[in-house]
């Protein structure tokens, strides 16, 4: 398996673990659903960042080894998203992941007219 294919492949298993679609997904990183299918199909072509990276595997409540395949242990699954998207996992829950600066909506910071 290629780096890219072990990378989806771990994704993908993750998302679905924690009962996520690529919409849900996309949604919580700022992203296209379209672009969350490529990762998992392995065929994106340019270098993910590492913010990105982070964010991903933040969202999916793991570690950027394991979405790496530099180790087996995903962690623990959350029962169930909370609301609003949150994961729990324990009593706690994770914030939703703060997207790239380039993805702000630049709308709400502009001065009102």
């Amino acid at each position: 398996m290629t780096e890219q294919e072990i990378f989806g492949t771990r994704l993908r298993r993750r998302r679905m673990a924690l009962g996520l679609n690529q919409q849900q997904l996309a949604k919580r990183v700022g992203m296209r659903a379209a672009s969350i299918s490529r990762y998992e199909r392995g065929e994106y072509r340019s270098n993910m960042s590492f913010t990105r990276l982070r964010q991903i595997a933040q969202a999916l409540a793991t570690s950027t080894d394991y979405l790496l395949g530099l180790t087996n242990d995903p962690g623990p699954v959350p029962d169930r998203p909370c609301p609003g998207e949150a994961l729990c996992c324990g009593g706690l829950t994770l914030p939703p992941v703060a997207h790239l600066p380039e993805e702000t909506d630049h709308a709400k910071y502009t001065s009102p007219p």
